[in-house]
């Protein structure tokens, strides 16, 4: 019986014919242990929304849709004392709807983790991509298409590297914020 076996798979490599090969599931997200403690310590805290001052004039925020989506941002705001203010008082939701509505500048960056499972360069089969907008920029799917935006392979990694250490910075200092209550 074995004899037969590998007499059939060798005609069969022979003339040509080969089995289907199943995609490779995407990589697991180096930011999804970040997003799940986050998460987690958002639920634990009964919140949707948590914000921190990162530096100066730069703070981060997010915004938590339980079963869809985090919504993460940074960026420089120009009345730090009144962010602030709203962070120490724990208006988180208030605090990340005014950074959210801060007039996009080179410093600003949102990121848009659809799942709330950590941002990959590339989405499962059928399932939708997360997205990064920086500055004025338009945003940027990450879907892994590069070859439909006409843009080099290592410029897409690039991006994603970008905008994955960006995420990370966000996600620890928000971690950071709510271990102090």
């Amino acid at each position: 019986m074995t004899r037969r076996l590998l007499l059939t798979f060798t005609l069969i490599g022979s003339c040509g014919l080969s089995f289907p090969v199943r995609a490779a599931a995407p990589a697991p997200s180096a930011t999804g242990g970040l997003v799940k403690e986050l998460t987690d310590l958002l639920t634990a805290q009964k919140l949707d929304a948590v914000a921190t001052r990162l530096d100066g004039e730069t703070f981060a925020a997010a915004l938590y849709i339980p079963g869809s989506e985090l919504i993460a941002i940074s960026a420089k705001y120009a009345a730090p004392p009144f962010l602030n203010e709203k962070i120490l008082g724990r208006k988180y939701n208030d605090a990340y709807a005014d950074l959210s509505t801060t007039p996009a500048s080179d410093s600003k960056v949102l990121i848009e983790d659809v799942k709330a499972d950590g941002i990959r360069a590339q989405p499962g089969k059928g399932e939708a991509s997360d997205t990064v907008t920086r500055g004025t920029s338009a945003p940027f799917q990450l879907d892994g298409k590069w070859k439909d935006r006409k843009i080099a392979q290592d410029d897409y990694t690039k991006a994603f590297q970008d905008a994955e250490a960006a995420y990370r910075k966000i996600l620890e200092a928000l971690i950071a914020e709510l271990k102090k209550h």
